[in-house]
């Protein structure tokens, strides 16, 4: 309401903070819900996840409808941010949101295609895998891939890609991982399904023994290696980074721009010796290290397309508000405008999400503002003024008056013509005036 714009825009003049309470604003958002919570019967989720459910497997199935994924894809983790109280709730110390509810999301130039819930208290991990060879417990279809060899044990954190990558079309994919997933069991199962893999690995993932005592002496500046010598996976570049992959060879080469690294340990001091006086150079490195850095990054991309635009209030009540608008709703905007940026609209493709998210907005109160059977509380009639004409309005009176909303009231308030705000600081220095005495 005290809407004054053009009938193609329907973005208020007026600030909402100035014309509606917080109180109301509160009770607007207690009352909004995306599920019905008398009739929540999935009792293999959390409560939190379960009011959720539907409708991310709704946002996960359209997202397959209309995107055809690509061969590369990454899989990565993603945070929402909860401070409240909840079970499902992780701490991640190192991340910029070291706080909330975690997901395994895979995704590719940013849009998010699925994504699978992480609950801590979970006996056999994200996905409930069995991480040992327990004939009681491996299924019929486990014991058969067992006996024709193509079984392979995994964590419950490797098991999140293989099952991400199952839930996407039936296509050969090549997966980017980092070092919390890979190992040498995932990328052989991977391999088996026809996939591709490449991610960094950890001292611990079962690496070529040679390999694991070269990075520990590199971290430690001893038996520093050339900068840029390749040796099959593992390659010096500031510190000795350790790939392992199922599709490059680990000698193919391409032709890179790189600033001089400004850091000062001890590792990267060949790097500096390199470079010397120069602070961009142009030279060949491994071709599987110029495509991981290319395309480790979908998930962060469409990270940060939901922080720049984000919702900023804190939710510390309701863990399930915080999925639903911090999460969902912020992928389906992104991936909208994903939609529309990369596809072939029949408009003129929006390159900011101000622009397309105002153009959403519009589009939705002109599909359903006709609908509207409520009661007007006010209007003033003159849709297409601009806005310093809407200061002054001729409301009928001997002169110009300011409008209401300008003054900052709030519609369907009673307001009083005294002189002193309701609430107001009382003055100690002025007496108190007593009502006079009725004559009996």
């Amino acid at each position: 309401h005290w809407e004054t714009s053009h009938p193609e825009h329907y973005a208020p003049d007026h600030p909402i903070r100035r014309l509606m309470t917080y109180d109301r604003f509160q009770l607007l958002q207690r009352h909004i819900r995306v599920f019905n919570p008398f009739n929540i019967s999935d009792i293999h989720l959390p409560r939190v996840f379960q009011a959720v459910d539907n409708w991310s497997e709704h946002i996960q199935r359209v997202s397959l409808d209309l995107w055809t994924p690509g061969t590369n894809l990454a899989v990565d983790e993603c945070m929402t941010r909860f401070t409240g109280r909840s079970y499902e709730t992780t701490k991640v110390p190192n991340k910029p949101t070291p706080l909330g509810f975690k997901s395994w999301v895979a995704a590719q130039k940013g849009f998010f295609l699925q994504w699978i819930w992480h609950q801590p208290k979970k006996r056999y991990g994200p996905v409930a895998l069995v991480k040992k060879k327990d004939p009681i417990q491996l299924s019929r279809q486990l014991r058969s891939q067992r006996r024709r060899g193509l079984y392979t044990p995994l964590n419950p954190t490797q098991s999140v890609v293989v099952a991400l990558v199952n839930k996407l079309p039936k296509a050969r994919y090549h997966v980017f991982i980092d070092n919390l997933f890979s190992s040498a069991n995932l990328f052989t199962h991977l391999r088996r399904l026809g996939h591709g893999a490449t991610g960094t690995a950890r001292r611990n993932c079962g690496i070529y023994k040679p390999f694991v005592q070269l990075k520990v002496d590199d971290t430690a500046g001893r038996n520093l290696l050339r900068f840029g010598e390749v040796n099959q996976i593992a390659w010096k570049d500031n510190s000795l980074v350790l790939f392992l992959t199922s599709v490059f060879k680990g000698d193919e080469l391409v032709k890179r721009k790189r600033k001089r690294p400004n850091t000062m340990e001890a590792r990267a001091r060949p790097i500096q010796r390199f470079f010397g006086d120069e602070a961009v150079k142009d030279f060949n490195i491994p071709l599987v290290a110029a495509i991981y850095n290319d395309e480790m990054n979908h998930v962060d991309r469409g990270d940060q397309l939901r922080a720049s635009l984000g919702y900023n209030h804190r939710i510390r009540r309701g863990p399930w508000q915080a999925l639903a608008w911090t999460f969902l709703l912020e992928i389906a905007l992104v991936n909208s405008y994903l939609l529309q940026l990369h596809g072939n609209p029949s408009w003129k493709r929006y390159k900011s999400q101000t622009a397309w998210r105002s153009c959403i907005v519009d589009a939705l109160i002109a599909a359903f503002s006709p609908d509207y059977k409520g009661r007007k509380l006010y209007r003033s009639g003159h849709d297409n003024l601009s806005h310093p004409d809407h200061q002054l309005i001729y409301r009928g009176r001997t002169k110009n008056s300011r409008c209401h909303a300008c003054l900052g009231h709030r519609c369907g308030v009673a307001r009083s013509q005294a002189q002193e705000r309701a609430l107001a600081e009382i003055n100690g220095n002025r007496g108190r005036k007593e009502a006079p005495k009725s004559r009996k």
